[in-house]
């Protein structure tokens, strides 16, 4: 007889996972294959049963209606200041310095990233326009890429 890997209450003998009851939802939740094959069902089961979605529904917004349960949320979020918690995070200065990058990255997926410090000096100190400024880093990479092609024998294209 075996026990649990977590608790060491003794398992049966036809126990395959290796935890008790209390440990195997754990378990089974941090196995990938195991969580999609519950998304799978669960999706399955919400696209092809329209009167359990229909009480799923019904169900939310009674509990969304009920004062009493309102009441509560609203203290429990009152009184543990929840709203602090993303502001006074948002506000840090390596949150913002990582936020700024990712923003850059995303808008200046085009430009190749060793290029776009010429971009936006192009753009903020010299006022280029924008189109114009892209048009001449596009250019630039163009010119390097070809030389750097050329540099390792590549047929210029």
């Amino acid at each position: 007889m075996t026990t649990c890997r977590t608790c060491s209450i003794p398992l049966g003998r036809g126990n395959k996972t290796g935890y008790c009851r209390r440990h195997v939802a754990a378990y089974n939740l941090a196995q990938p294959h195991i969580k999609e094959r519950q998304r799978a069902g669960i999706r399955r089961k919400h696209a092809t049963d329209p009167v359990f979605l229909d009480g799923l529904r019904r169900r939310a917004r009674a509990l969304g209606d009920d004062p009493v349960i309102n009441a509560k949320r609203t203290q429990h979020f009152k009184e543990g200041r929840f709203w602090e918690l993303g502001s006074i995070a948002s506000r840090a200065p390596d949150v913002r310095a990582r936020a700024g990058k990712a923003s850059s990255a995303t808008k200046l997926a085009w430009c190749p990233p060793h290029l776009r410090a010429d971009y936006l000096h192009l753009v903020r100190a010299k006022r280029f326009p924008a189109a114009e400024a892209r048009t001449l880093i596009e250019d630039q990479n163009e010119v390097e890429m070809r030389r750097w092609r050329l540099s390792i024998g590549a047929a210029a294209a």
